[in-house]
C-alpha cells in the first residue's frame, strides 16, 4: 500500500519538475512522451496516457485505464493526488469527443461516414441480474452480418469516442453490431446518439429509484 502511494507521489513529483519541458514537447511521439509513459507505468503498467491541447499555451494530460474497469480505481486515486500545475489540465479517463458525429472513420480499407451509422438504445430490467441495463445496437453500412469482427472493432472505437471511456464502461451494458439493412425505421441518426444515450440513462436512474421506493414500501407497508 505504501509502495503504491509512494509511486503515485513520485510520478507527480517528476511531472511537476518536468512540466515545462513537457509543455514544449510535440503532441505526437517524442522522447518527452516516452519518459512520461515510463513514469506512469511505474504506478501501474496497464495505465495509458495521452497529451492534448486545450488552447495554447495550455495542455491536457489524460490518464486512462484503457477501458479496464478493474483499474478505474487506480486512475481515480492517481488523479486525486494530482497537484495544480501551471499550464496543465489533468483529466481522468478518456473524455468524449465533442465532434464525434462529424468524423469520417477510417481503419485499413474501411471508411465509414457519419450518415452510414444508425443506432437503437434498449433500456430494460434484467431479472436474472436484478438490475437495469442500457444496451446499444449499431447499424453500419457495409457490415454484412451481425457482430462481424472488424465492424465490432469499429463500433467500439466510435462509441468510445462519442461517450468517453467512463460512460462506456460504467453505463453501457452491452453493444451489438448489425448490417444497415436490419435497422428499424425508428433507428436514430448518429448525430443524435450522445443526447439520446444521456436521456436514456437519466430515465434509467428514475426507473431504478422508483423501483427501489416501491420495494421499500413493500418491506415497510406501515410507514
Amino acid at each position: 500500500m505504501f509502495g503504491f502511494l509512494d509511486a503515485k507521489k513520485s510520478f507527480w513529483n517528476w511531472f511537476v519538475a518536468n512540466s515545462d519541458r513537457l509543455l514544449k514537447a510535440p503532441l505526437g511521439p517524442s522522447p518527452e512522451f516516452e519518459d512520461l509513459k515510463r513514469r506512469l507505468h511505474k504506478v501501474n503498467p496497464n495505465l495509458v496516457l495521452s497529451l492534448g491541447s486545450d488552447s495554447a499555451p495550455s495542455r491536457q494530460l489524460v490518464i486512462s485505464a484503457d477501458g479496464d474497469r478493474s483499474n478505474f480505481h487506480i486512475v481515480e486515486e492517481l488523479v486525486d493526488l494530482a497537484p495544480s500545475v501551471p499550464g496543465w489540465t489533468i483529466v481522468r479517463f478518456k473524455p468524449r469527443e465533442p465532434n464525434y458525429h462529424r468524423h469520417v472513420f477510417q481503419m485499413g480499407k474501411l471508411e465509414i461516414r457519419p450518415e452510414q451509422i444508425r443506432y437503437m438504445l434498449l433500456v430494460g430490467w434484467n431479472q436474472a441480474a436484478t438490475q437495469f441495463h442500457l444496451a446499444v445496437d449499431l447499424f453500419i453500412e457495409g457490415c454484412a452480418q451481425q457482430n462481424q469482427p472488424e465492424y465490432v472493432r469499429v463500433a467500439f472505437i466510435l462509441v468510445d469516442g462519442a461517450l468517453g471511456e467512463y460512460d462506456v464502461a460504467m453505463k453501457m451494458s452491452r453493444m451489438r453490431v448489425f448490417p444497415m439493412s436490419a435497422a428499424p425505421e425508428t433507428a436514430g441518426a448518429w448525430d443524435t446518439f450522445v443526447e439520446a444515450f444521456d436521456n436514456a440513462f437519466e430515465d434509467l436512474l428514475a426507473q431504478a429509484a422508483n423501483r427501489a421506493a416501491a420495494h421499500q414500501g413493500r418491506q415497510y407497508p406501515g410507514k
